[in-house]
């Protein structure tokens, strides 16, 4: 599993930049602000901003999660293990 991200808090800067916490402040990422939804920058920002938390998050959840089943569509019909959707993620995160 790679996990070579920049590891720490992720900060939002005052240009719409997302740093690390380290005194150099050093830039990871950039969110174009969008003038006419400026609400779905900001939700951008903080999403952005949030992913090593989300991701150790999402690693502690796998590691206690059982083996339940999930109706994602609500149908009754099919069924998802969510240590599968996890997985499916972090694959994603780490691999994709």
């Amino acid at each position: 599993m790679n996990t070579d991200y920049t590891k720490g808090k992720w900060l939002i800067g005052l240009n719409n930049e997302i740093t690390d916490d380290s005194a150099a402040q050093n830039e990871i990422a950039t969110v174009e602000r969008w003038d006419q939804r400026p609400w779905v920058s900001n939700a951008n920002l903080k999403l952005i901003a949030a992913a090593p938390e989300m991701y150790e998050a999402l690693l502690l959840a796998r590691m206690f999660v059982g083996n339940q089943l999930v109706n994602l569509k609500g149908d009754g019909n099919e069924f998802t293990s969510i240590k599968e959707i996890i997985d499916i993620v972090i694959d994603k995160a780490t691999n994709g």
